[in-house]
């Protein structure tokens, strides 16, 4: 095969695969069926039925507000009883995750053309292992806030790219990073988070300290003051959850302890208990509270809660099988995946002994990413205090954490890079059958 029908193989061929394979299964899905259906979509049910004082959202209201404007936009198939409401309420839903997957993708392309440059089409790994991720498809098939704080967490790492490459921010960049910081700061402790690793790497590694601190104080000021309005309109302080959970850590505590104390087993062991062979044996929905990593290693390629791709099947034997083909599939493949992240990481921090000499291979970029990685695993350890459901697990979705996990990617990429030519078979071969997975035939 020669260069060119390579390069359009790569570039335009799997590209439209991928959106071709989403489709497909975004509209099999059953969306009534998704995570938490009730309480999204009256969210949007809300804002089209101007009804604002109902719209007690703890996850920021700007995805039910594109939602909402996309179902305006299609309304007069509403009014001209072309078709049912309750499908045009799907399908507005449906077609703004259209176009914020493909936002998504194409982000994500750019980010990785600037970081590991255009030679030999290298960089659409990135979206190539992104998107084979279960999780990924999972997300944008749903109303979920995550679909739009995805596209709008690559838009500020692009940003902050650029000006670690210029030790400066300019101002047009400062604009796109104030509005995207905004609207992923409305998700509370997950966007805070994100937010707090972004700033503390522009003070560290920006000269215009001063333009760092304004831009800081712009976004927290106007998150807050995105929290006051919503505090008038609501009458819920935005440190409070709308549906009763205690916010409280102390609570958390004491809470995981009485929980287990009547298993034998110490309290935070969920956080590191792994059993490859009980995941293996059992690895359907609610079998598996005991462990994180067991839950996330079924989850990450596979569909361990039951809400992905085929979730549509609602013959419980048919489902069951479908699932535990898919799970113990995603075991191997998770298995793989952390275990090529693990030595990334140990691959970076061996990097920094060398930090003189390995500075222009954008280490401290590396380090910044990894942190965001790693804060992963902090909002689900924060998250299991404030709301783990006692023999679920509940907290333990990629869901949650999506916009910080999938730039592991950019570390793994980082870590195969040198050794390329050996790599990329074996890549090729691990996408190939991670894209399996979510193929509309594989139940």
């Amino acid at each position: 095969m020669n260069q060119l029908k390579i390069e359009i193989l790569i570039k335009y061929i799997f590209p439209l695969l991928i959106f071709l394979i989403f489709c497909v299964n975004l509209f099999n899905y059953e969306i009534k069926f998704q995570h938490d259906a009730t309480m999204h979509h009256n969210y949007i049910y809300n804002i089209l039925t101007l009804n604002f004082s109902k719209i007690d959202v703890s996850y920021g209201v700007f995805y039910y507000i594109l939602v909402s404007f996309i179902g305006f936009l299609i309304s007069p198939l509403y009014f001209f009883d072309v078709i049912e409401p309750r499908i045009i309420f799907y399908l507005a839903i449906r077609i703004t995750n259209i176009v914020l997957f493909i936002s998504f993708f194409l982000l994500i392309k750019n980010l990785s053309a600037k970081i590991f440059g255009k030679k030999n089409l290298y960089y659409y790994y990135l979206p190539y292992i992104i998107f084979s991720f279960g999780f990924i498809n999972k997300t944008f098939f749903m109303a979920r806030p995550e679909n739009i704080m995805l596209p709008l967490s690559v838009v500020l790492i692009t940003i902050l790219w650029k000006s670690y490459k210029k030790s400066s921010i300019d101002n047009k960049s400062a604009i796109f990073f104030i509005f995207s910081g905004i609207i992923l700061g409305s998700q509370k402790i997950s966007g805070y988070l994100f937010l707090i690793i972004c700033f503390l790497f522009l003070i560290f590694f920006l000269k215009n300290t001063k333009k760092v601190l304004q831009l800081i104080l712009i976004i927290f000021f106007s998150i807050f003051f995105y929290y006051w309005i919503h505090f008038l309109i609501t009458d819920i302080p935005f440190y409070e959850r709308p549906y009763g959970i205690d916010d409280s850590l102390s609570v958390g505590f004491e809470n995981l302890k009485d929980n287990f104390k009547d298993l034998n087993l110490n309290p935070y062991s969920i956080f590191f208990n792994i059993s490859v062979t009980d995941a293996w044996e059992a690895p359907l929905r609610d079998n598996h509270w005991t462990s994180m990593i067991n839950i996330l290693l079924l989850d990450i390629y596979g569909d361990y809660w039951n809400y992905g791709t085929f979730n549509y099947i609602r013959e419980p034997n048919l489902s069951n099988l479908c699932l535990i083909s898919i799970n113990r599939f995603s075991l191997i493949l998770g298995s793989i995946y952390f275990i090529v992240v693990l030595f990334s990481i140990f691959y970076l921090f061996v990097q920094i002994s060398y930090y003189l000499e390995l500075y222009k291979k954008n280490i401290f970029f590396n380090i910044f990413i990894c942190s965001i990685f790693l804060g992963s695993f902090l909002i689900f350890f924060f998250g299991a205090l404030n709301e783990l459901e006692f023999q679920k697990s509940g907290i333990f979705k990629f869901e949650y954490i999506s916009f910080f996990f999938i730039y592991s990617a950019i570390l793994v990429l980082t870590f195969i890079k040198d050794k390329i030519k050996i790599n990329k078979i074996i890549l090729n071969l691990f996408l190939m059958f991670a894209y399996f997975q979510i193929l509309p035939i594989r139940c």
